[in-house]
């Protein structure tokens, strides 16, 4: 009886949810269309965030835990990175970038796909790049000319890692990284990172951070209580009572994209993996 009474609030969620992002959506087209943008993204990111926050979690029981470990620069670039968040876990992960942002303007990398939904198009509509991750090298070039035109200090979400982490992407990433990589002390490594995500990839933080001016990064860590990962676990288990989100500032010195790699390994090594595990 209870899961049954979960669905019910469930849908009704879900349809809150499409009208606020619809309503974000048909916002975020009239600010682009008047050359507003500056001045929509702000009021359509956080409005949106609000009102997911407030409804959607305080419907499904859900609350949200951060945690702050850093200080911003407000001159300077930032970029945030960790893993992917799971599609309900989103708007945890920008209730707790945006309360350390509050004179920028956000603007994710996103996959071109996403375009295809209200989420995405507003997104774009608002500053966000979308990029065809199959085109690898046409992608990189197209991170690293955008970042060098961003101007205003502005936070930029990347996701190293490229997806959501599911147990057959991380056993075929880990089969072709382990076949790439020969040194066993990476191997290693990169066995306890599939164990729990997937590892992140290196030529588009690379690309961005070489076209930024002098940015700073900051590694964001969530994860739900009961380990939830799609919207059809949690229709059939579920919801987590509780979304955590770690926010920590890190130093990302290297200009050389192999010593870079490295560093992302033994990051995700260290912070990610003991944290979803």
């Amino acid at each position: 009886m209870k899961l049954f009474f979960f669905r019910f609030v469930l849908c009704i969620t879900l349809l809150l949810s499409l009208c606020i992002t619809c309503i974000i959506l048909f916002s975020s087209f009239l600010f682009y269309i008047s050359f507003l943008r500056h001045i929509g993204n702000p009021v359509c990111v956080r409005s949106w965030s609000y009102l997911v926050n407030t409804i959607c979690y305080r419907m499904l029981g859900i609350r949200v835990e951060v945690a702050y470990s850093l200080s911003l620069d407000p001159k300077r670039p930032v970029v945030f990175l960790g893993n992917h968040p799971r599609l309900f876990e989103i708007p945890a992960y920008a209730k707790a970038v945006l309360a350390i942002i509050r004179r920028r303007n956000i603007v994710p990398i996103v996959k071109s796909e996403l375009q295809r939904t209200p989420f995405g198009l507003a997104a774009v509509f608002l500053g966000a790049l979308p990029i065809k991750r199959e085109k690898g090298v046409h992608a990189v070039a197209t991170i690293h000319r955008w970042a060098k035109k961003q101007t205003g200090f502005p936070a930029i979400v990347l996701y190293p890692d490229g997806t959501r982490a599911t147990r057959k992407k991380q056993q075929r990433v880990k089969e072709i990284l382990l076949e790439k990589y020969n040194d066993p002390k990476k191997q290693a490594i990169i066995s306890r990172i599939c164990s729990v995500t997937i590892p992140p990839k290196v030529a588009g933080l690379h690309a961005l951070l070489m076209g930024l001016e002098n940015p700073q990064c900051v590694l964001v860590r969530v994860k739900n209580n009961r380990g939830v990962t799609s919207l059809f676990d949690l229709w059939k288990n579920g919801p987590p009572t509780c979304v955590s989100v770690v926010v920590e500032g890190i130093q990302i010195t290297s200009e050389d994209s192999q010593v870079l790699q490295d560093e992302l390994f033994n990051l995700w090594d260290k912070k990610v993996v003991s944290f979803l595990r």
